[in-house]
């Protein structure tokens, strides 16, 4: 066969592992011709439609056959388990969110087709960001997700603080992007590639010093800006409060947890891939760098779980107040990343699963409470416990769930988070970055700050997440509080239609059963912290001789085109589709 067929085989193969994106993309380009042609509805048909094509990817994704890694778009882009799990969690969540939108009053039936196409385009792009393996790629899928973000966000035409909320979120956003893509530059022009696995080559054979190691700091920290930004982590989350306030509560809703789980999936794949040293049988992934950027993560960790908690407490509104909740468990969640080992990616996914539906859950419960009231102040959640019974205890579970309560699914993603740092903390020693020689001649700041360079910091991490746990049980009980204690004006009960019970049941059932039999998701997360480094060739075939971070400040040029070729990890050989 010529290598031309060759050529074209490799790519028909490599389309086929994209079904479920190019899905979502010819589902979100018929309802905008639907939306041109169509007459005025009600708007429940374009949700189905939506919902339809969501269906569509999930089934692809369960049913397309994956035999570990297949990279895809010249190897810009990998399909494995990895991306599979995060597939059926954005599908998932996007169901929920076209769910809440169904009953929304927010999305009106004129513009429903519109919402619902961006809504369609914004999951696309997330399954993007989790599959991208290439800066190219990665910039491609954050700019569709930025995009259909700041849309849907002031979709409520008319509406001032919609309006406001768009406004502030394409100013912090396009800072964001700006500062991640210069990141990506100073990254490039110190390895001379943009594809994770070869920076992670180039890095690896020579180890930056000096300036370049300057320079790489720079590039990480602006790397992590831009990503932090999508997480809503600590001090790139201030966008957050007034966006969740003024945009239409469905889209809130999916907001703080499809596009989040996105930004932690994009930042495992590329922390994990570009510097990690994937020793074959370890656990405990090292750095093959001397720039720490894990305490950068951790710093932010810390702040953001402390400054999202205290935040909570004071709020009025219950969309803010699920923000700054959000944002804390951003923190938790970078608890994980910081532990950089694969029990904590396993526990990042397993806490991003129950997260996307007790999150959720909360939100549906703001929808219906909205529709009844009209007002979205946590006042107006006295005495909903005798008005509505099960939609308070349904929220009061995912509350608990929310703050790591046993025998809650939540309890069982932070115990996770947790047991993964406290594990990192055990592996590095108390001592491993100092010599017991070393150690006696220390004084006493001395050797605590050598115990915080080692293995203490993640005993640490551990803790204060535990104890931002316990804030948050303050300001969540205070919503309990106020549904079950407190009175009403108006104690006359509120039914509970069939349909929300049909929502709210499955929820409080998924937090219960989760929480005292969760081995089927840990399995799931098991297989997919596996995550591919796929064989990849140097794109630059014609150059044989590629400037590595030890050569560009002598002027030297070292050979890396034997190192272009990335061996498969401990998973399993990767398969390339060219």
């Amino acid at each position: 066969m010529p290598p031309e067929s060759l050529d074209l085989v490799g790519h028909v193969t490599g389309w086929w592992r994209l079904t479920p994106e190019i899905a979502l993309a010819t589902g979100s380009a018929l309802l905008l011709v639907y939306e041109a042609f169509a007459k005025p509805s009600n708007g429940r048909r374009p949700a189905l439609i939506a919902a339809g094509v969501v269906l569509v990817a999930l089934v692809l994704t369960l049913t397309v056959p994956l035999s570990g890694a297949t990279a895809v778009f010249r190897e810009m882009a990998v399909v494995d388990p990895f991306v599979q799990y995060f597939r059926v969690l954005f599908s998932v969540a996007a169901l929920f969110g076209l769910l809440l939108a169904w009953r929304s009053n927010e999305i009106r039936a004129r513009t429903a087709p519109e919402y619902y196409a961006l809504f369609l385009a914004l999951v696309f792009g997330m399954m993007l960001m989790a599959s991208a393996a290439d800066f190219i790629m990665l910039m491609i899928a954050l700019e569709i997700v930025s995009l259909m973000s700041y849309i849907l966000a002031g979709f409520r035409r008319g509406h001032a603080k919609s309006a406001e909320a768009a406004l502030k979120y394409v100013i912090y956003g396009g800072a964001a992007s700006g500062a991640m893509f210069f990141g990506f530059s100073i990254l490039y022009g110190l390895t001379g590639h943009t594809h994770f696995s070869l920076i992670h080559e180039a890095l690896r054979a020579a180890v930056p010093k000096g300036p370049e190691l300057v320079a790489l700091s720079a590039a990480v920290a602006l790397i992590f800006a831009g990503l932090g930004y999508k997480v809503a982590a600590v001090p790139m989350h201030m966008w957050s409060p007034d966006v969740y306030e003024g945009a239409p509560t469905p889209f809130t809703a999916f907001l703080s947890t499809g596009p989040k789980a996105a930004g932690f999936a994009a930042m495992i794949r590329f922390f994990y891939v570009t510097f990690a040293d994937h020793t074959e049988g370890a656990n405990l992934l090292s750095d093959i760098t001397s720039f720490p950027w894990i305490y950068l993560i951790i710093a932010s960790a810390v702040l953001t779980m402390t400054i999202g908690n205290l935040a909570a407490i004071g709020q009025r509104n219950i969309k803010r107040f699920l923000a700054y909740s959000s944002i804390a468990h951003a923190g938790y969640l970078l608890i994980g990343v910081a532990a950089f080992s694969q029990a904590a990616i396993s526990a990042v996914l397993i806490y991003l699963a129950f997260y996307v539906v007790m999150n959720l859950g909360a939100f549906y419960v703001v929808i219906w409470v909205r529709e009844r009231t009209g007002h979205e102040l946590i006042e107006d959640y006295k005495g909903l416990g005798r008005r509505a019974p099960l939609v308070a205890v349904v929220l009061t579970l995912c509350l608990f769930s929310l703050t790591g309560l046993p025998p809650l699914a939540g309890f069982i993603g932070k115990y996770y988070i947790f047991a993964a740092a406290l594990e990192r903390g055990a592996e590095m020693g108390p001592a491993l970055a100092c010599s017991p020689e070393l150690r006696e001649t220390m004084g006493l700041l001395s050797r605590i700050g050598c115990s915080i360079a080692s293995g203490g910091v993640f005993y640490a991490l551990a803790i204060i997440g535990a104890l931002n746990s316990a804030i948050s049980l303050f300001y969540y009980a205070r919503v309990i509080r106020k549904m079950f204690l407190e009175n009403a004006a108006d104690e006359s009960p509120i039914p509970v239609d069939a349909s929300a019970r049909l929502v709210l049941i499955p929820v409080a059932l998924f937090l219960v059963v989760f929480g005292v039999y969760w081995g089927p998701l840990k399995s799931a997360a098991d297989r997919a912290s596996l995550i591919h480094r796929p064989l990849v060739e140097s794109r630059a075939d014609s150059t044989t001789a590629q400037r590595t971070p030890s050569s560009a400040a002598n002027g030297s040029t070292a050979s890396v085109s034997a190192r272009a070729r990335v061996p498969h990890d401990e998973y399993g050989q990767a398969q390339v589709a060219r």
